[in-house]
């Protein structure tokens, strides 16, 4: 049986591309809470390739990571290792035979979410030093964002063709540390806003648990779904007169061409070189041209091009 907490280990490239960081302000407002220096010592769970981790390096403390995918973990190997204070052990948390009592902090970003709660709280209790702390965050979207219309749509992608290997039923409960022997400290919210376009929220989504688990047959229809909606109602990316556009994307053309084994269209800024170029590769390779057809790209085909798409 597949273990789920596995899942991002299957995407180690695409994982560390597009998963979002966190913010600055929640790094710097658990430094001065926590008093992270260069004489304190903390573990970081389950790091993925580093979306958490470069606020604590720089602190100078004695920082180890436990990640339980070994791509993630080779990933922040090779980003880490320049930095002396760095340790990342390949194994699972909850099976790791940590010394007590070790740890002036002990923090995770989401990953805590896929171990047992009882778990998680003891375990992490056990290994914290007298007055340590344990800092859970995790990040949480509002999707709605300023289009209504755009989510609807969305919606109707998902409703239609969202069916997962794996759905996501995590339910951890980030303020039941009392229960087991913590001091509730309370929780702080932070806010911030990111801007997508259509290819580049496709990309993100697919980092999700559940999206990379998609059942084969809907996955096209799924993602295809979601890019066609966003670019329907993208808001344009560029503010300025037309000339202006020209200046920063260049003078487009469209090459539409026919041969036996279809037709295919080649975008260009340099119309003849471009030509040239095609000519000579297909007649060496003997290929027959049927029809040719040059046009120029509209500003509006351009305009599409850059929707983008806001989320929180």
């Amino acid at each position: 049986m597949f273990d789920q907490r596995l899942v991002f280990d299957t995407i180690p490239e695409l994982f560390d591309k597009w998963r979002v960081k966190y913010s600055q302000e929640l790094f710097d407002y658990i430094v001065k809470e926590c008093g992270l220096n260069s004489k304190k010592r903390c573990l970081e769970i389950g790091p993925g390739t580093g979306q958490a981790t470069d606020f604590a390096l720089e602190t100078g403390c004695d920082y180890c990571a436990i990640e339980l995918g070994a791509h993630l973990a080779d990933i922040l190997k090779k980003k880490y290792d320049k930095f002396e204070n760095f340790q990342v052990i390949n194994a699972d948390f909850e099976m790791y035979p940590f010394e007590s009592e070790q740890f002036d902090l002990v923090y995770s970003a989401a990953t805590i979410q896929w171990i047992n709660e009882e778990t998680a709280y003891q375990k992490c209790y056990s290994i914290l030093k007298d007055n340590g702390y344990l800092a859970m965050f995790l990040m949480r979207g509002d999707y709605r964002s300023d289009n209504p219309a755009l989510f609807e749509d969305i919606q109707h992608i998902y409703d239609t063709y969202f069916v997962s290997e794996t759905p996501y039923k995590q339910k951890f409960n980030y303020e039941a540390g009392e229960k087991y022997g913590f001091h509730y400290l309370g929780r702080k919210d932070f806010q911030g806003k990111r801007n997508y376009t259509a290819d580049e929220y496709i990309e993100y989504i697919k980092t999700h648990s559940d999206h990379i688990t998609i059942k084969e047959e809907y996955r096209n229809p799924f993602f295809n779904g979601i890019h066609t909606a966003i670019l329907n109602h993208g808001n344009i990316a560029f503010c300025g007169t037309a000339a202006e556009l020209t200046d920063t994307i260049g003078e487009k053309y469209f090459i539409h061409i026919k041969t036996q084994q279809g037709m295919r269209t080649f975008e260009t800024d340099h119309l003849e070189d471009t030509l040239i170029s095609l000519l000579h590769e297909w007649k060496q390779k003997e290929i027959h041209i049927l029809d040719m057809k040059v046009d120029r790209g509209t500003l509006e085909q351009h305009f599409i091009k850059m929707a983008g798409r806001k989320t929180e």
